[in-house]
């Protein structure tokens, strides 16, 4: 159960004069055993730390404030139909711009105003030490123990300074920040008094031999696939990439955008490939024996990209001889690459098998490698991509596992 709470409503101007009274007559509301006043005409002029669109009604932006951890009061627009949530002004925190944590996220808020907002609610979260701003996507990102401070573009570092119990009778210390591992550099400081919501438990760790899920890691494209990076003495990088667009796909384009993700430090940048002339929404993609990564039609269907870790650098390979997307490729076991099927771009005819000879850069057509034993004919256009699922075998052979009900 919350404790009573004001809520209060706006219609028209933001008021410039500080009130102490209603100035209308208040309504009550309750949810979930908690008591809200309801006064109408009326604003708060408090920092937000939530600004959440199509809201259907007053009550709908209360029951919103009574979810939200750290929601003291709120405000709702009847004419935007937005739902404004406050916080109170305790605790100090620092800022460092540009910076990120690298650990998992413990809670996760989206629609957070400003990093200020973002350190309301860390303070709302007795287990909340550090936090991470996503200025980029306006997501608060709570950290619970131990961080270590990485570089980012894309997002602000809150750490708490001076800690508040909200334990009754408690006195400020700095108890609270004491388990972070860093000093992060102070760029300004937001100051709010304890909340009195209930505490947010820290996850618990997962059980020995088990794996367990870690935060959420943003991207600055929707990625439709990626590939690690091989790298000596090990591998600590992963590229994504999307299409010509971050959120979009389309027709051939000749560019790419991508990703290249940390996992080690958490680090994300984006870059744009445009040297190989090839958009590779939905390619075939294979691993060399020398540790380049080939990657194979897609948009711009009779396309080859040639990447190579050491120098972070596509090249453009030969031109596949039947152009193709959404097709299937696998490494033989003589260093060649073969690649069959393909569905939604290039031509229509029916895409049999090639061979890729890094030998020479080219695409040898296999006439004898017919795609139709492979196919499943489904009237489900969905269903008949021709996707196969192959696995490189011995003696330049490949096995081809499905999906269809006769395996090759």
């Amino acid at each position: 159960m919350r404790t009573s709470t004001t809520l209060l409503s706006f219609v028209s101007a933001i008021a410039l004069a500080q009130i102490t009274t209603f100035p209308t007559t208040e309504t009550s509301y309750s949810t979930n055993g908690s008591m809200y006043k309801i006064c109408p005409q009326s604003d708060y002029s408090g920092m937000t730390s939530n600004a959440i669109a199509e809201v259907a009604s007053i009550n709908a932006c209360t029951d919103l404030c009574d979810k939200r951890t750290g929601c003291k009061n709120a405000v709702y627009n009847y004419q935007a139909r937005m739902c404004f949530l406050k916080s109170a002004q305790g605790v100090t925190c620092e800022f460092c711009a540009n910076t990120d944590f690298a650990r998992e996220t413990s809670n996760l808020v989206a629609n957070v105003v400003n990093a200020e907002a973002c350190a309301a609610l860390c303070d709302g979260i007795t287990t909340c030490f550090n936090a991470v701003y996503n200025k980029a996507y306006s997501i608060c990102h709570s950290k619970a123990g131990n961080v270590a401070l990485v570089t980012s573009t894309q997002a602000d570092t809150v750490q708490l300074v001076i800690g508040v119990s909200d334990a009754p009778g408690d006195t400020p210390s700095s108890s609270r920040a004491s388990s972070s591992t860093i000093a992060p550099t102070s760029v300004s400081t937001f100051t709010r008094t304890p909340s009195s919501a209930p505490s947010t438990p820290a996850p618990s760790p997962a059980p020995p031999g088990k794996g367990k899920w870690l935060g959420i890691i943003e991207m600055p494209i929707i990625p439709v696939a990626g590939y690690i990076v091989p790298e000596y003495p090990e591998s600590t990088r992963m590229l994504v990439f999307s299409s010509w667009g971050a959120y979009d796909f389309s027709g051939p384009a000749g560019i790419t955008q991508f990703a290249d993700y940390n996992f080690k430090t958490g680090a994300v940048s984006q870059r744009q490939v445009t040297e190989t002339k090839h958009d590779i929404f939905c390619p075939g993609i294979s691993s060399l024996e020398d540790g380049r990564i080939i990657i194979t039609g897609g948009s711009n269907a009779e396309a080859t990209s040639l990447y190579n870790g050491n120098t972070n650098s596509f090249s453009r390979g030969g031109d596949l001889n039947i152009a193709r997307g959404y097709q299937t490729s696998a490494t033989l076991s003589n260093g060649k690459v073969f690649t069959i099927g393909g569905s939604f771009s290039g031509s229509p005819l029916p895409k049999n098998g090639e061979v890729w000879d890094p030998a020479t850069n080219e695409w040898i057509l296999l006439p004898q490698a017919d795609v139709n034993p492979m196919r499943t004919f489904s009237t489900n256009k969905g269903n008949n991509d021709d996707h196969a699922w192959l696995f490189g075998w011995r003696d330049g052979s490949i096995f081809q596992a499905g999906p269809g009900r006769e395996m090759h």
